[in-house]
């Protein structure tokens, strides 16, 4: 699929020879490209950034989180091994002083970061020297909304996943819900229905539905924005706090989510990165715009409705980079995976992802 997009992104622009001018733009390589990488998707967002850069022309130097370190040497090792020469994919353990020196590097041309907000403002505030462009993928603190016309099993099983899935530990994980009137009541039967299903054990058990948190710090921060929806009003449908596994190991957290929410509570405003949601009822489509609006966040958001036009208004109206319909937290890499306000700049996938590795050159000829 890079490939492909790669045909239609780096081709040259060309014009009809007229009066003996010849014009063209090409989209040349930047130069070195410095990836520092998250953990909680170690291949697959490392693989958005490094494919296409070098496809572009571009060499890479890899930083992966001191978390996943095997996955940095993975890809440098995978190159090696398909033939490439040694100093095209290089893969660095570097600690986080090093890494603001390699950033303001006279080499390096641009710097993709995937990882917090204040990972983002830190590698932004390390360029001091240049003047480079770089792309910054961050939190998120995703919506979904249950319009009034919606299937409920379906938007339920749908964002009960988009809660849970990774354990909560995605960027694009769904972290509240608005459910029109209509159907709030029957919604909460049947999330919460499917929040008690999950099975949080040993990942290489089969018996496992829901994962371990990757941090040692996040039961407790997942636990003190739960613990204050509740002092403010929220209802607990589902969730049980920090839990371990059948034998009494591991750091989970019980799939969480609670009825009664408010937009101003934590659990609404700030990004979980764990299996809890928040819900809130609505009256309408303009109120729960209003509310998705309302966050300094814009990754994505999902409306469930069986009307493709509504979901166009809603869409139009949402400030994102992504709008679902009838489904959440998905990648299609035919597509651009961008952020607004503080979910970053920038862009990767489709054939517009190309656009951060290259430099436009103009050919002016008078032939």
């Amino acid at each position: 699929m890079m490939v492909y997009l790669s045909d239609q992104a780096l081709c040259a622009d060309t014009f009809p020879e007229e009066n003996n001018a010849f014009r063209r733009i090409t989209h040349d390589p930047i130069g070195v490209l410095y990836v520092i990488a998250a953990w909680n998707y170690p291949l697959l967002t490392v693989t958005n950034s490094i494919i296409p850069a070098v496809l572009a022309g571009n060499t890479v130097i890899l930083k992966h989180s001191p978390r996943t370190p095997f996955c940095g040497e993975h890809f440098d090792w995978t190159f090696k091994e398909a033939g490439f020469p040694d100093h095209i994919v290089q893969h660095a353990f570097t600690e986080h002083n090093v890494a603001a020196d390699i950033i303001n590097h006279p080499e390096i041309a641009s710097v993709s970061f995937t990882g917090s907000v204040n990972g983002g403002h830190a590698v932004r505030k390390a360029n001091t020297e240049k003047f480079m462009d770089m792309t910054l993928e961050l939190g998120g603190n995703d919506a979904g909304y249950v319009a009034s016309d919606a299937d409920v099993l379906r938007a339920a099983e749908s964002l009960a996943d988009g809660v849970c899935y990774n354990a909560g530990q995605s960027c694009c994980g769904v972290e509240r819900i608005y459910v029109h009137s209509n159907h709030y009541q029957r919604f909460l039967e049947e999330v919460g229905k499917m929040f008690k299903s999950y099975v949080l054990d040993d990942p290489l058990s089969t018996s496992c539905t829901l994962g371990p948190m990757a941090l040692a710090s996040t039961p407790q921060f997942l636990k003190e924005q739960v613990d204050d929806a509740l002092a403010n009003g929220a209802t607990l449908i589902a969730g049980d706090g920090p839990k371990s596994d059948s034998k009494g190991k591991g750091r989970f957290y019980s799939p969480t989510c609670l009825a009664e929410c408010k937009n101003t509570m934590k659990i609404m405003r700030e990004e979980s990165f764990g299996p809890i949601v928040g819900i809130e009822k609505v009256s309408s489509d303009e109120e729960a715009i209003h509310k998705i609006n309302d966050s300094k966040y814009g990754l994505t958001s999902s409306i469930f409705t069986v009307s493709r036009e509504r979901a166009f208004q809603f869409g139009e109206a949402i400030s994102c980079g992504t709008v679902y319909l009838n489904r959440c937290d998905a990648v299609d890499p035919l597509l651009p995976w961008s952020g607004q306000k503080y979910s970053g700049k920038g862009i990767s996938l489709s054939k517009y992802g190309f656009a951060r590795f290259t430099r436009l050159k103009a050919w002016n000829f008078s032939l």
